[in-house]
Formats: C-alpha cells, sequence, structure tokens
C-alpha cells in the first residue's frame, strides 16, 4: 500500500520529465547539406522570443538572415532570400536535434542539424 502511494504521488513528475523537450532552439545548429556541388557545412543560429523565430544561416560563402520566423509546439518555420528567390523551411526541435525540410531546384532536401559551438 505504501508502495502504491509513493508511485502515484511520483507519476505526475515522471510524465512531465517523459514528455517535455528542453525549452525551444534557440542557439547555434550545424549540419551537412549533400549537395551537387559537395558537401556544404552550414550553421544555423536561432532565437526564440514567444513565437517568433529570429536567426541566420551561415554558408561557405555568405550569411543569410531569417525572415517571417515562427515557432510553436517544437515546430519552426521560417523563409530565406537567396538571389531574390524565396526558400521557405519547415522543421521540428527533439531536443538533441532539429531536423529541416525544404524543396530546392534538384528536389526534396531533408537537413539534420546538431547543436552546435
Amino acid at each position: 500500500m505504501k508502495n502504491n502511494i509513493i508511485y502515484a504521488a511520483l507519476l505526475p513528475f515522471c510524465l512531465t520529465i517523459c514528455t517535455a523537450t528542453d525549452g525551444d532552439p534557440s542557439g547555434k545548429w550545424k549540419g551537412t547539406d549533400n549537395t551537387p556541388n559537395g558537401a556544404m557545412d552550414l550553421l544555423y543560429t536561432f532565437k526564440v522570443d514567444g513565437q517568433k523565430l529570429t536567426g541566420s544561416v551561415e554558408g561557405p560563402n555568405a550569411a543569410l538572415d531569417l525572415e517571417n520566423g515562427t515557432y510553436k509546439d517544437s515546430v519552426l518555420s521560417f523563409d530565406l532570400t537567396i538571389m531574390g528567390k524565396a526558400l521557405h523551411q519547415t522543421g521540428k526541435y527533439y531536443g538533441d536535434s532539429v531536423v529541416l525540410d525544404f524543396t530546392v531546384r534538384s528536389g526534396p532536401k531533408h537537413l539534420k542539424l546538431l547543436k552546435g559551438e
């Protein structure tokens, strides 16, 4: 009986830990995009303020600011303007990684980012 009371008291705490993510994706995230011209290392920087997502993406030749960024329920959405064209990216934050999906001329892309420095 005593054990049942202890388990009942700990259950809400355990459920909270098991279902929670570690806050939001604010910070630096690294990934490698395999392009027709070879591998390209990318550094994404995210900052979340409420449901607003800002930041940038740095590649080997340039840095781009995130535009129209939103973050809600672990889902990220933002645009990048590349050579005058908008590239829409969506993704999900998993605590230890961020996964982004977008479509370029060569087709759909799936990019996994890991916590950077």
